[in-house]
């Protein structure tokens, strides 16, 4: 049976059906409710659930309420465990720390740390409990805030909280939100399930202030005014400042709260802190162990309804692969940060359908266009006899091109005329989708109250003003006007990035090194294994210098990888960025430089350089005494698009297995330790988040970072494959399921933080498209034969077509010419009738006066190319600016709601602060003639005022027809 849920008061809910009226403490048929355990993970050793309280779960595992101020779900079924032994104050953060160390001055040390921290936690107004157990491994501190501390620091760090009335926002009907209402019935079977994940309502925020309470939505109980994840970031913020050490501390403290004191600002009061600060330098110092927000409850079916069930019933679990994400609700547990990749992520897979439907359809084109191809059909012609030079010296034999018949009609597929159409398409739809995306995180930006989140209101990083702590150089900062510390630019802050760059640049020298290192193996195993005389050994050749120089390869990639990750890491530690998305920011752009290098190198290397420098048959170009590498019968792009497609569909595959193992793995290594620290059979809430994998310190980077590289091989080489798109696709499918049941069921819950957009990830984007552009227009004029198969047809052709392309485009060399000592080996004398081979390029043949030179095609096909690159850019980007002028970031009517909002909730304050000031001028005006103690009334002309024993005062007005309708009485109580 389904359930309507009312909210009747902000923090209050109400069943409309009559199934449930108040079930925080009883059922409706008057039952007292089951204790539950919690609602933590079921980890080996927990103790059995009541046969009662699974019927009971089973019958209202589709009821969920949610309160109408924050949006979390009502816990209806209290869990005690998320509370404070007096199962009252709930526990909004847990810091976890290690006991039992053999070294007794470390422990003395880190005791003493910690007993200096908290206590000074409980100085700013936190409320602290322990959970000490003998012989247990991690000991934990529960930390609950109260009402006075959040509203405090809500102020402090500019929360936007819901304000109590609704304004009245006019919206027209036009014809674009009619197409939106026809689109939305389409889209209905992909929408969750909206019994179960009712849509969530616009609210209306105002940076909260503590002087104007009036305004906001404050429920009767006011601990459900702030979120859950609202309540863990503000938590979170003080333990980043407070300080561990016994040094003078009054300067990092807020002074007396009664005071003017209490209006010091948030720069002010963090521009004193001192090196030993906050709880991440105590992470690293291993004081504690891990600091996290509980998860609400568990996320299995037979646990009581708590949001984190929810998410999993209704978008974690894979039976909701193809339903939209409820990015409402995720950002309530989760918060923006989470959110917004979501976001983005399912943007991103929405926008992939229609370039996989296009990259589909040229791919069955090219396929459907095999059996007609007169490259192909000249190709598989043995009658052509056009035998080819050798591929290697000495070992290899001369060889027939219809050969390589299969490998021509499979670039084919690749190659051809749609090609040119795909990769234009795919360079507008790059920017199509920058654009599109501009406009919906606008809207998701209104919708979450972001749109006046400025990075201005974020604070300093606490690590940037420790390190600054006994700077010498301070200003006044230009926006908030506090005198603050910072690095002088031309003494500090150029030196440091100068370094930095230089830093960077080495690495990113050392990656391309590393990819010419593994070509010259390669070649050089090639070589010494051609000259050897055992058959064995050279015909294996090729098999044994690929494996060994793949195994290499990964090797040293992954050392790589993390040599410039720890790198990467320090040198922005060094720069010391003043906010912590000024931080990310830098660390993202580095790091994604550095993989982006690491995983296109040889990509790049494939499509523009293999085989352009091989030189020709007896004029070889060689590297240590080696010839250089040469494409495979195919064409580069043919090999191109395999080393493409191994890459891309490995990388995403090894990518998802790792991160639906990893975890797991992780956390059964975890409960295998603490199976062998603790016997006991029932683990605590917090003690089943610890055993969970935290998230990390870097957030969101490996997330954005692998769809960033998809994003790249879908954009930058999609010329040579075009079904990338097709297989980002279905990988963001799964991929969507496999993060959002990481995030619920695998990992800790993660900190909830603000954001306004996805960072530094979308110039990243903007860089890749249009990095793309140039990419795909030298695939197409260099790697593929389509300039060649155009040149061709029109200058060169007999009849205008293909017929004769093959022969035209094979140049000749007369075979006495080869060195002796690089000339086929023949014992048998099976090559002695053959006095010419043939090879791909265009230069003079051997019986010409300029025998060996570059013919004239050569250069009409070189300034053809260059022409193309140079049109092709052109016209793509000059569409691409035209598309994002035309756009606009931000819809019209979407700003004119943002205006109407901001003007609406302008008058609802000044017209609240009127009412306000005239009853207190009412008020005092009457109440000068009073005597307070015994009841007393009191006639002021119209007025009457009582003033009872409790203290209460009620002003009475008789209207005349002005302020009220005659004969009518208004009674207002002070």
């Amino acid at each position: 049976m389904s359930a309507t849920y009312l909210a009747t008061d902000p923090g209050s809910v109400t069943m409309v059906d009559g199934l449930l009226e108040d079930t925080a403490n009883t059922r409706r048929d008057n039952t007292p409710v089951l204790e539950h355990n919690g609602g933590g993970d079921a980890e080996p050793g927990e103790e059995e659930e009541e046969e009662a309280e699974d019927d009971w779960e089973q019958r209202t595992a589709e009821r969920y309420v949610f309160i109408e101020s924050t949006g979390d779900v009502e816990d209806f079924e209290r869990a005690d465990e998320l509370y404070l032994d007096d199962k009252k104050r709930r526990i909004d953060y847990v810091l976890a720390w290690p006991s039992g160390q053999k070294d007794e001055a470390k422990a003395k040390e880190a005791e003493d740390a910690r007993k200096v921290f908290e206590e000074n936690l409980t100085k700013e107004g936190l409320e602290i409990e322990h959970d000490i157990k003998v012989g247990r491994g991690v000991q934990y501190t529960k930390v609950h805030a109260s009402w006075e501390v959040l509203s405090r620091y809500a102020e402090l760090m500019h929360l936007h909280m819901p304000i109590k009335e609704k304004l009245d926002m006019q919206q027209s009907l036009s014809m674009w939100e009619r197409m939106r209402t026809y689109t939305a019935c389409l889209m209905r079977p992909f929408q969750p399930d909206p019994e179960t994940l009712p849509e969530v309502d616009k609210k209306f925020t105002h940076v909260f202030e503590r002087g104007k309470e009036y305004l906001f939505a404050i429920p009767r109980k006011k601990e459900k005014f702030f979120s859950h994840a609202a309540r863990s970031m503000i938590v979170d913020y003080i333990l980043r400042r407070k300080r561990f050490n016994e040094e003078n501390t009054t300067s990092v403290e807020f002074g007396n709260h009664g005071d003017d004191n209490e209006k010091e600002t948030l720069n002010d009061v963090e521009a004193a802190m001192c090196q030993k600060t906050g709880i991440k330098s105590l992470l690293a110092k291993g004081i504690y162990s891990a600091a996290y927000p509980l998860h609400e409850g568990s996320w299995k079916s037979h646990s009581r309804a708590s949001m984190r069930r929810l998410l999993y019933e209704q978008w974690a679990h894979w039976s909701n692969f193809y339903k939209l994400q409820p990015l409402d609700h995720i950002r309530v547990y989760f918060g923006e940060k989470v959110a917004m990749y979501f976001a983005w992520l399912g943007y991103y897979t929405y926008f992939l359908v229609p370039a996989s439907i296009v990259g589909l359809i040229v791919f069955i084109y090219g396929l459907v266009t095999i059996k007609n191809d007169v490259v192909s059909i000249e190709s598989c012609d043995w009658s052509n006899n056009f035998t080819m030079c050798p591929k290697c010296d000495r070992r290899c034999p001369y060889w027939n091109y219809a050969a390589i018949c299969n490998d021509v009609r499979a670039s084919h597929m690749f190659d051809n005329g749609a090609t040119v159409f795909f990769a234009v398409f795919i360079s507008l739809w790059g920017t199509f989708f920058l654009e599109f995306w501009k406009r919906e995180q606008s809207a998701i930006q209104f919708r979450w109250n972001l749109m006046s989140f400025k990075e201005e209101e974020e604070p300093p990083r606490p690590e940037f003003l420790a390190s600054l702590a006994r700077s010498k150089f301070r200003r006044i900062h230009r926006v908030s006007r506090v005198n603050e510390p910072y690095m002088p630019f031309w003494r500090r802050r150029l030196p440091v990035y100068i370094t930095s760059v230089s830093v960077m640049l080495f690495l990113v020298a050392l990656a391309v090194l590393v990819v010419i290192g593994i070509i010259v193996y390669r070649m050089s195993v090639l070589g010494a294994m051609y000259l050897q005389e055992d058959e064995r050994f050279y015909k294996s050749a090729s098999l044994v210098a690929s494996a060994t120089a793949a195994c290499i390869n990964l090797v040293l990639i992954v050392i790589l990888n993390y040599t410039c990750s720890f790198v990467a890491v320090k040198l922005t530690d060094w720069e010391c960025l003043r906010t912590q998305t000024e931080y990310d920011s830098s660390l993202t752009f580095k790091l994604y430089v550095l993989q982006f290098v690491n995983f296109y190198s040889s990509l790049f290397y494939i499509a523009f350089f293999k085989g352009r420098f091989a030189g020709s048959p007896g004029r070889y170009n060689r590297l240590l005494d080696n010839r250089q590498e040469e494409c495979a019968g195919g064409g580069c792009l043919m090999e191109l698009c395999i080393q493409l497609s191994i890459i891309f569909v490995g990388k995403q595959i090894m990518n998802s297995v790792v991160e639906v193992l990893m975890p797991r793995v992780m956390k059964m290594a975890k409960i295998c330790f603490a199976k062998k620290d603790n016997s006991q059979r029932h683990y605590t809430v917090w003690e089943k988040d610890y055993l969970l994998v935290e998230l990390g310190p870097r957030g969101m980077f490996s997330e954005y970072l692998e769809m960033l590289l998809q994003f790249g091989f879908v954009t930058i080489f999609v010329a040579a494959f075009p079904l990338a798109p097709l297989c980002a696709l279905i990988n963001n499918v799964i991929e969507i399921r496999i993060d959002a049941n990481k995030f619920v069921t695998q990992l800790r819950r993660p900190m909830a933080a603000r954001t306004q957009t996805i960072g530094v990830w979308y110039n990243v984007l903007f860089g890749l498209s249009r990095l793309a552009v140039l990419t795909n227009a030298l695939i197409i004029a260099v790697t593929s034969t389509f300039i060649d198969r155009l040149v061709y047809v029109t200058g060169y052709s007999e009849d205008g077509t293909l017929n004769g392309f093959v022969n035209d485009s094979l140049a000749h060399f007369d075979v006495s010419d080869f060195p002796e000592h690089h000339r086929p080996y023949d014992p048998d004398g099976r090559f002695k009738d053959i006095k010419i081979c043939r090879y791909p390029d265009y230069r003079e043949p051997p019986w010409s006066e300029n025998k060996y030179e570059y013919t004239a095609k050569f250069w009409h096909i070189l300034a053809a190319q260059f022409i193309f690159v140079v049109v092709f850019e052109n016209v793509v980007v000059l569409l691409s600016s035209l598309i994002a002028f035309i756009i606009p970031d931000m819809p019209r009517k979407l700003s004119e709601q943002a205006r109407q909002e901001a003007y609406l909730t302008n008058e609802l304050i000044l017209r609240k602060e009127l009412e306000i000031a005239q009853s207190r001028q009412l008020s005092q005006g009457a109440l000068r003639h009073i005597n307070y103690g015994a009841p007393t009334v009191t006639n002021h002309g119209d007025t009457a005022v009582t003033v009872t024993e409790d203290g209460d005062t009620a002003v009475t007005v008789t209207g005349h027809g002005d302020e009220a309708p005659p004969g009518v009485t208004e009674t207002t109580y002070v």
